[in-house]
């Protein structure tokens, strides 16, 4: 895929750009309702964030889960994915339920999956959620596609859900932590991408030693 450097976001952390049909796929899920669910990837060589699975509207919370599982059945794959989510809530001094709807991002990057793909991975997910729009949505980082259940999520969701009818000074503690708990992502990253950058430096010397001790070896023979 040739993709025009000049038109696609990259996250300095990792250095692994986002494909623009990344956010126009999302757009036409969250706002045109034409998805269900995304699952996105980073390429073969391990440049760019890509579209890899769009759910047709109306497709089911399992259908995603499977398509999850059928991407890293080998255990050695990661991916993304966005699912919208229904569930009811019932609104706080009232009888009423209400359905709503909300966007879930996924992190699934199984255990025994390279460590070099989960840094990768680890280190991207913060550009992708910026360049879509999604740091303030809720997150789920599996290791395992049970992680995922589908009734733990909704109850997670409709837990959240009542941050919104919480008095003032509680939602100003909630801003808090929300701020703090950034912070300690950023920082997470940041040295996730150290120890990355130490590894590939360490293993590129160990390269070059081994060439000039072969080259060395060839001259004397």
């Amino acid at each position: 895929m040739n993709i025009s450097l000049k038109r696609v976001k990259t996250f300095q952390a990792s250095g692994v750009k986002i494909d623009p049909q990344c956010k126009k796929d999302y757009d036409d899920m969250h706002s045109r309702k034409m998805y269900s669910y995304l699952i996105f990837r980073i390429s073969d060589d391990d440049t760019t964030i890509i579209v890899e699975k769009k759910g047709l509207k109306g497709a089911s919370y399992k259908e995603f889960q499977d398509e999850l599982a059928k991407a890293v059945a080998t255990g050695k794959e990661c991916r993304y994915g966005c699912v919208d989510v229904e569930f009811a809530v019932q609104r706080q001094g009232t009888e009423s339920v209400s359905s709503i709807r909300k966007v879930v991002f996924v992190q699934l990057c199984p255990d025994d999956a390279p460590v070099r793909k989960r840094m990768l991975y680890a280190s991207s997910v913060r550009g992708l959620k910026s360049c879509l729009g999604l740091e303030s949505l809720m997150q789920i980082q599996a290791s395992d596609i049970s992680d995922l259940d589908e009734k733990a999520i909704k109850h997670e969701l409709m837990t959240h859900q009542r941050i919104f009818f919480l008095p003032l000074n509680a939602g100003y503690h909630l801003n808090i932590w929300r701020i703090e708990s950034t912070v300690l992502v950023f920082f997470f990253e940041v040295n996730i991408f150290f120890i990355f950058s130490v590894a590939n430096m360490l293993l590129q010397t160990k390269e070059a030693h081994h060439l000039k001790r072969e080259t060395e070896y060839a001259f004397r023979n």
